[in-house]
C-alpha cells in the first residue's frame, strides 16, 4: 500500500508581506524536488469576504477617517453592545444591536450602509469606498505573537523522515531568510532529536553500569577497561548492515545498539578470564594469550551464532508487525558478526598491550660482542638448572669472531666508545654474577 508521510514546517516573519513572498518561493523550491510529493501552506486555506477600499480624498470631503469608516462597518457586520440587561436572579446580559442578515447578504446592499458625515447628514458607503469581493487566509497564524504560516511537507513511502527533514532545511538555509524571520522543523523530528539525545545518555550510563560490573568480576580497573575496546567493534557491523540494507537509523533501531552493548562484551569477558587462569596456572602471559584465543574461539563462535540465528526472524520481519522492530535485528545481526570476528584478533593484542610481561618481551639487551638481543629471543636453560640465558634456535647470535684479548686490543685501539665499553662490561658482570650464583644453589643443594 502507498503511504504518504508528513513533515511540518513553520516560518515565522514579523512582516506580513515579506513572509507571503518567501512562502510561494519556498513552496516552488519544495516542490522541484523528487522526494517530496506535496507541500501544503496554511495560506492556501481561504475564506471569501467583502474588501472595503476606503477613498481617503473623499472621505475627508465628507469629514471622515479611515478609521472613523471602519468602525462603522464593523458595528454593522459584527454589532454594536447598546446595553445590558439584568434579570431578577441577577444574571446580566449584554445586548448587541446589528443590521439585518438581508442587509449584508450582497454588495449592492453593503454600499448603501448609511453613514453620517462632519455635517450630520447621512451618505452611502459607496461614496467614500469601493467594495470588492475577495479572499483571506482562513485562519492568522502566530508565534510569539509574530505572524507565522505552516508548512505541510508530504514526502514519499520510499524516502525517511531524515533525508526529507535535511532536504528541506538546505532548501530554507539557501533562500537565505531575513534576520527577522527564522524557521522550526517540528512533528516526528522534532520528537525523534529528543529520543535520540534520551538514546545517547542511555547508551553512555548502560557502558558505565557495564564497566562497573566487570570491575567488581575482576576485583580490576585494568581487565574490565581492555573488554571494553569490543565496544567500538561492533559499530563497524551496524553501520555495514544498516547501509547495505538501506535501513534508516531509528528509534528501535538505537535500542538495538543499546542491547549490543550488554552482548559484545561477553565474548570478551570470557577470553580475557581464561587468559587470566591460564596465568594463574604458571603459563607465560604469551602463550596463555595464544591458548587463550585457541581454546575459547569455537564457544565465542557457537554462542555468537545462536544469537545470531535467535533474531534472524525479526531481521527478515517474518510475521505480522514485525516491520517496526526489524531495524533492531538488522542492527544486533551486524554488530555481533564485526565484534565477535574483530574480538578474537583485537582483544589479545590490547590485552598485551596492557600486560607488564608482553611488554617486557621488546626490552633490548647487548651482549659482549656488541650484538643486540630482545628480551623474546632469550629462555632459561631449564634443563640443566642454569640461570643462563641462551638465544632461541631460530635467531642465535654467530660465534665470536675474536677472543677476549682480541676485544681488549680493538676497545683500546679506539674501535669501541666509552659508553659501549661500560655497557659490556657491566653486561659482563651481570652473566659472571648469575653463574656464581648457580654454583652456589647446587652447593647448597648436594
Amino acid at each position: 500500500m502507498w503511504r504518504t508521510k508528513h513533515v511540518p514546517v513553520s516560518i515565522h516573519d514579523p512582516n506580513s508581506e515579506r513572509l507571503e513572498e518567501v512562502t510561494e518561493e519556498i513552496v516552488a523550491e519544495l516542490e522541484d524536488e523528487s522526494i517530496i510529493r506535496n507541500v501544503q501552506t496554511s495560506l492556501e486555506d481561504t475564506a471569501p469576504e467583502l474588501q472595503v477600499l476606503i477613498d481617503e480624498d473623499a472621505a475627508l470631503e465628507e469629514g471622515l477617517v479611515p478609521a472613523q469608516i471602519a468602525e462603522i462597518v464593523n458595528n454593522a457586520t459584527n454589532g454594536q453592545t447598546a446595553t445590558a440587561i439584568e434579570t431578577e436572579d441577577n444574571d446580566i446580559y449584554q445586548v448587541n444591536v446589528r443590521y439585518q442578515d438581508e442587509v449584508l447578504e450582497s454588495i449592492e446592499n453593503f454600499e448603501n450602509l448609511s453613514l453620517q458625515n462632519q455635517d450630520g447628514e447621512y451618505i452611502t458607503l459607496a461614496d467614500v469606498a469601493t467594495i470588492e469581493e475577495g479572499e483571506s487566509p482562513a485562519t492568522i497564524n502566530r508565534a510569539d505573537m509574530t505572524p507565522a504560516v505552516d508548512f505541510d511537507v508530504v514526502y514519499e513511502s520510499s524516502g525517511t523522515l531524515g533525508e526529507t527533514s535535511a532536504v528541506v532545511a538546505d532548501i530554507l538555509d539557501d533562500i537565505e531568510l531575513d534576520d527577522e524571520a527564522e524557521f522550526v522543523i517540528g512533528g516526528d523530528e522534532e520528537l525523534m532529536n529528543e529520543a535520540f539525545e534520551n538514546m545517547a545518555l542511555a547508551f553512555a550510563l548502560g557502558l558505565i553500569f557495564i564497566y562497573l560490573v566487570m570491575v567488581a568480576q575482576f576485583e580490576s580497573f585494568k581487565y574490565p577497561f581492555v573488554i571494553m575496546f569490543t565496544v567500538p567493534l561492533f559499530v563497524i557491523g551496524v553501520m555495514l548492515a544498516l547501509t547495505v540494507t538501506q535501513t534508516p537509523i531509528s528509534v528501535i533501531a538505537l535500542i538495538g545498539v543499546i542491547v549490543l552493548a550488554g552482548i559484545v562484551v561477553n565474548n570478551a569477558i570470557v577470553l580475557v578470564d581464561y587468559i587470566n587462569q591460564k596465568k594463574e596456572k604458571g603459563l607465560p602471559s604469551r602463550e596463555a594469550i595464544i591458548e587463550g584465543v585457541k581454546d575459547r574461539t569455537r564457544p565465542i563462535l557457537i554462542t555468537a551464532l545462536t544469537t545470531i540465528l535467535g533474531v534472524t526472524p525479526l531481521a527478515l520481519a517474518i510475521g505480522e508487525g514485525t516491520e517496526m522492530q526489524q531495524p533492531m535485528g538488522i542492527v544486533v545481526i551486524g554488530g555481533l558478526i564485526s565484534s565477535t570476528l574483530l574480538t578474537l584478533f583485537v582483544i589479545p593484542v590490547i590485552y598485551s598491550l596492557f600486560d607488564k610481561e608482553t611488554r617486557s618481551m621488546n626490552k633490548k639487551f647487548v651482549t659482549p660482542d656488541g650484538e643486540i638481543v630482545y628480551a623474546r629471543d632469550l629462555k632459561k636453560k631449564e634443563e640443566t638448572g642454569s640461570e643462563e640465558y641462551e638465544l632461541s634456535e631460530q635467531q642465535a647470535l654467530p660465534e665470536p669472531e675474536q677472543s677476549s684479548v682480541e676485544t681488549r686490543e680493538t676497545s683500546e685501539s679506539g674501535d669501541y666508545s666509552k659508553d659501549e665499553i661500560v655497557h659490556i662490561l657491566e653486561e659482563l658482570v651481570r652473566r659472571s654474577k648469575q653463574r656464581n650464583d648457580s654454583k652456589e644453589d647446587k652447593d647448597e643443594e648436594k
